[in-house]
């Protein structure tokens, strides 16, 4: 147990400190004279990446903060590109400077950004400015009630791509979404254009991809038989596969979800009486022998009845994580949900009260949720050790006496290799 409590307490000091800085990657400023500087940017989410350039001058190593109006734009080498834009803030009816991430640059750019108030996507065509394509949601009172304005944006878009014949049912099918104006947008230009330079800049995608590895760990849980009989935190083993979904979102690759499949082990427990909640006897069977648990310790045993519950379970944690990334490390901190079933326990083991009000020594299942946090270390062939520390706290959803409710709580350490 102390063990462990050091590992969970001075692992995330450990990581905070060894990864003080974010991840760089190769890009250039472009000044407000359009000269272009090559260096490498540090890796934002949208949000971050809308407000400050941070860029370390590969001449000199000096690392500088750029707000947007103060260079013309930054583009990460075969990714993102960022142009400074002023825009109206409707909410606050004023004018803000951002940093816009070009999603596609043609005939009608379409630009993307991310605040505190959201996503917002914008479209720009020569002579006509930047116009807004999101818009607030509006509701209105009529005599049925309340209803939602529908939103303006195809009707923005069919007005500014009048002149392509064709585009309208088009409109009508696109979303606010990177790829669906990206499609739009190529569409639109590639009818209209009539020289030799097309697309000048397109936003990439970046495909979903899918990792599998394998999972071993240690835990330290605990039983409570609702509020009348508790066990002390006793070992847990796991043995398992993970499976790992990446690059999940467009806007902000950091984010992934992984789905684990555990097998576990669960063994020697010692079961107490909290007696700050009443004062009655607990009977408890084990080994064909019978006793009860009170204030003076175990009738015919020691203080602390110690049993072997020998539980087997499956687990199915569902985790969404978020990463930090620092060059070959990754940390990460997540939450997400949780389960266990149990599949098989010690027969032999009977706390009475519990057994009269379900039939049963367990109840099989019980759900919950997860927080986890850790880091992984990239190694050749895009293969990865991961390790990690969690929490969980899970439940019994159908027990029908709270006083008699089987929760269970788990510090747990694991340690995955992924392919």
């Amino acid at each position: 147990m102390r063990i462990l409590l050091i590992i969970l307490f001075v692992f995330p000091i450990f990581c905070f400190n060894c990864f003080a800085k974010e991840k760089y990657k190769d890009g250039y400023i472009i000044t407000l004279k359009g000269d272009t500087v090559v260096g490498s940017l540090q890796i934002q989410n949208s949000n971050n990446a809308s407000q400050v350039c941070i860029f370390e001058n590969r001449v000199d190593g000096q690392v500088l903060k750029y707000k947007p109006g103060e260079i013309y734009g930054y583009r990460f080498t075969n990714g993102k590109f960022y142009i400074s834009k002023e825009i109206v803030n409707a909410l606050k009816n004023e004018k803000e400077t951002f940093f816009l991430e070009f999603l596609i640059q043609g005939i009608a750019n379409m630009y993307y950004l991310n605040d505190n108030e959201g996503d917002h996507y914008y479209i720009e065509k020569s002579f006509q400015g930047l116009i807004e394509l999101t818009e607030p949601e509006k509701y209105v009172q009529t005599e049925e009630g309340i209803r939602s304005v529908p939103s303006k944006y195809k009707g923005k878009l069919k007005s500014l791509l009048s002149d392509c014949s064709g585009i309208e049912s088009e409109i009508n099918k696109t979303s606010l979404d990177h790829s669906s104006l990206i499609k739009l947008a190529k569409d639109y230009h590639q009818k209209v254009c009539t020289t030799d330079s097309c697309i000048i800049y397109e936003r990439k995608d970046i495909p979903v991809k899918l990792m599998l590895g394998i999972v071993a760990g240690y835990g330290l849980n605990q039983y409570n038989f609702g509020n009348k009989l508790q066990s002390d935190y006793g070992s847990a083993y796991q043995i398992g596969i993970k499976l790992s979904l990446r690059n999940i979102l467009f806007s902000d690759e950091r984010y992934e979800v992984n789905f684990n499949c555990l097998l576990e082990k669960d063994s020697k427990y010692n079961l107490t009486k909290d007696f700050s909640k009443d004062s009655y006897n607990e009977p408890v069977i084990y080994q064909d022998q019978e006793y009860s648990v009170n204030s003076s310790g175990v009738y015919n045993a020691t203080p602390k009845l110690g049993v072997k519950l020998n539980i087997i379970s499956i687990r199915f944690p569902i985790v969404v994580n978020y990463k930090y990334s620092f060059t070959n490390f990754r940390f990460f901190v997540g939450g997400g949900f949780d389960n266990k079933i149990i599949v098989s326990q010690n027969k032999q083991f009977k706390y009475l009260s519990f057994y009269e009000q379900y039939g049963k020594s367990m109840n099989p299942i019980l759900i919950g949720a997860i927080g986890n946090l850790g880091f992984e270390y990239g190694l050749k062939n895009n293969h990865l050790i991961n390790l990690s520390t969690s929490f969980n706290y899970l439940t019994d959803p159908t027990a029908v006496n709270t006083y008699l409710r089987l929760t269970s709580k788990e510090w747990g350490f694991t340690v995955s290799y992924i392919f």
